[in-house]
């Protein structure tokens, strides 16, 4: 079984915190590929690792449901961009001027919500913003 949980970091950030119950699961590819960029969290209890918030779809999509479990008391949505290669992802749960003043810079690239299905154990991305592309050329 997998435990996942979205939690507010300090600085306005996001971070998905996965709890790993059964070791059979690290066999998975997904899995191995997540916890290899993963960083391990010393004497967590619940969650044993966190990882880049970019691999929540995958896991949701790609691992039987049965198997993954979202907690109750995990932020419900995000809104997240990437650079043009998607190297770089940002990430926030409510747009500040600071975050669209990055995405200017960035290239002005599509902005995502991104809404988690604790029930359904389902994941939702949406675009909300785009960029208006100039009528006088």
């Amino acid at each position: 079984m997998i435990r996942l949980k979205l939690e507010r970091e300090k600085k306005n950030g996001i971070i998905l915190k996965v709890g790993i119950v059964n070791k059979e699961e690290v066999n998975n590819p997904i899995i191995r590929r997540v916890l290899f960029e993963g960083q391990e969290i010393k004497g967590g209890r619940k969650y044993n690792y966190i990882i880049p918030l970019k691999f929540l779809i995958p896991i949701v999509n790609n691992i039987n449901n049965e198997e993954v479990v979202i907690e109750k008391s995990s932020l419900l949505s995000y809104i997240e961009y990437s650079d043009e290669y998607d190297e770089h992802y940002y990430y926030i749960q409510e747009v500040t001027p600071s975050y669209m003043k990055n995405w200017r810079k960035c290239g002005c690239p599509k902005i995502y919500k991104v809404t988690l299905d604790v029930n359904k154990k389902s994941v939702n991305k949406e675009v909300i913003f785009n960029k208006i592309s100039s009528i006088l050329n």
